[in-house]
């Protein structure tokens, strides 16, 4: 007597072929959302998403020219059109990685740990942003806004910014970037990265995927 899919659809009748592949499809059609979502949006290695009135975009270059060192350098600017001022302190971020697990910023004391990273490897990297930055494509993300200065979680030894200031109120119709630095356990992981702001006071978080193509 032959069997139908109908009758046993875990042994593998024509049914079963079909929930596969409907799921296959799902998978193929989730990691394909992930993907366009880490793509670079606003220049060469930057990344962008938005919410409600609040926009983040990502600079990738200096992980790249750190290429799997112990932390990830990310220049990343913060904006908002709203009529409501956010506020940016390192609780703020946070970075979750191609495994799923969620780091924190970066404290100062293990930046400051030559053992770890270093000061002057900050000093770097800040120079490597200044003279690399593409400045033209991230003012147009932020058209309309004016831009804040000042805005500090790791001071810069060999220029500025040299003055700390990590409890940031971002007045309505502008924006600020900041550097951030996340532990990096993974090495040069391939995948998607997931950047996530939230303002403590209203709420508001933004996701921005986005992908590190390693030197």
């Amino acid at each position: 007597m032959k069997m139908t899919g109908r009758s046993d659809p875990l042994g593998g009748g024509p049914r079963f072929h079909r929930l596969r592949t409907a799921a296959v499809a799902a998978g193929a059609l989730l990691l394909s959302a992930l993907a366009i979502g880490a793509q670079e949006t606003v220049a060469p290695f930057c990344y962008t998403a938005m919410t409600h009135d609040v926009r983040v975009v990502v600079d990738v270059s200096a992980a790249r020219h750190r290429s799997g060192e112990k932390f990830i350098p990310l220049m990343v600017y913060v904006g908002c059109w709203g009529s409501k001022a956010l506020h940016l302190n390192q609780r703020s971020f946070a970075l979750e990685g191609p495994d799923g697990a969620v780091s924190p910023l970066a404290t100062r004391e293990q930046i400051q740990d030559k053992k770890l990273y270093g000061y002057f490897r900050v000093a770097d990297d800040y120079a490597f942003l200044w003279n690399n930055r593409d400045r033209g494509p991230v003012r147009m993300a932020f058209n309309g806004l004016g831009y804040m200065t000042g805005t500090c979680f790791y001071p810069n030894v060999g220029g500025v910014p040299y003055l700390l200031r990590d409890e940031v109120d971002l007045i309505p119709y502008s924006y600020t970037r900041v550097l951030l630095y996340f532990a990096n356990p993974l090495g040069k992981a391939d995948g998607v990265y997931l950047l996530s702001y939230r303002d403590p006071r209203t709420g508001i978080e933004v996701r921005v995927p986005f992908r590190i193509r390693w030197d």
